[in-house]
């Protein structure tokens, strides 16, 4: 077993190794397969034991926790607990194993910079996606220090080798997005940003049903492409709200009401619909902000 840490500018901070080695019983052919599996269970039981014991000693980790302790900001002080009526799906639809969904959400950048409430809403679609049938294992969430550039990439190629057969597929990012100099949108995970013509590039043509992008953010989603629905909580420029009671961005709050409603009702649920209702609360909660709707021509997916 090999583990290598490495910090954000990818400067290596210590390398550990383990290993055990066992000699598998063969003195009869019966039981050869059985003592392979047994012996090697016990040899990586036992490396596995010895590279935490060396992780926990490890004298550069410890200076590299201690750096990390002494430029730790102060903590703020406690809002406490937020709770909101779109944190839980209150429905169960059979599930479909082959619907694939990906959410991105930063709340505070490696640069300092914040988006108040992105992961939360991020767990929101989530709970209200596996309500929807999505399988539990087949929605990645990446948020924090886990949605860095390299992850979303890898992320993204998941679902583009994977997404040509599936029936249903969504992307979801809540978080700070920005303009590059040509003024095209970048969403802005951890560590970096990245095009978001790159991701939606990425979508386009995926699920028999269409794929589905939601995006609470400023951005521009630009022209439609083919087999992909855009939903922008906010055009670029424009700032994302938020609401503080309930936790979460506007533009996600009231998309996921509204798609709770749609969820008490059997039958399709249609997302231009879905979207349609939200883009009419959110204009009438929030005058800094309009949400736009982007697809070709007579495609409509469903949730």
């Amino acid at each position: 077993l090999e583990a290598q840490f490495r910090d954000l500018s990818d400067a290596c901070i210590v390398l550990l190794r383990s290993e055990s080695v066992k000699a598998p019983l063969v003195d009869a052919k019966v039981r050869v397969r059985w003592d392979l599996y047994r012996e090697f269970e016990q040899a990586l039981a036992e490396a596995g034991a010895r590279l935490d014991e060396q992780v926990r000693a490890s004298p550069e980790l410890a200076a590299f926790a201690a750096g990390l302790a002494s430029r730790r900001p102060a903590p703020e002080p406690s809002r406490g607990a937020v709770s909101s009526e779109v944190d839980q799906a209150l429905y169960r639809r059979p599930a479909d194993p082959l619907a694939l969904a990906l959410a991105v959400a930063v709340d505070r950048r490696a640069d300092g910079s914040a988006c108040d409430f992105a992961e939360r809403d991020a767990a929101a679609v989530r709970a209200q996606l596996i309500g929807l049938g999505w399988p539990d294992g087949n929605v990645l969430v990446l948020t924090g220090r886990r949605a860095t550039l390299s992850a979303l990439r890898q992320a993204l190629d998941v679902l583009k080798r994977r997404g040509p057969s599936a029936s249903r597929v969504a992307f979801y990012f809540s978080g700070v997005a920005a303009a590059d100099a040509q003024g095209r949108s970048r969403l802005m995970v951890f560590d970096a940003g990245l095009p978001l013509d790159e991701v939606l590039e990425a979508l386009a043509g995926l699920g028999s049903r269409g794929a589905l992008a939601i995006l609470d953010a400023p951005a521009a989603p630009g022209a439609p492409r083919p087999g992909l629905a855009v939903l922008a909580g906010a055009g670029a420029g424009q700032a994302r709200g938020t609401d503080a009671g309930q936790g979460h961005g506007l533009f996600t709050l009231e998309l996921l009401r509204a798609l709770r409603s749609a969820a008490d009702e059997e039958g399709r649920i249609a997302v231009r619909a879905v979207f349609e209702r939200a883009a009419v609360r959110l204009k009438d909660s929030s005058a800094s902000q309009t949400a736009a709707w982007s697809a070709p021509e007579g495609l409509d997916p469903e949730f």
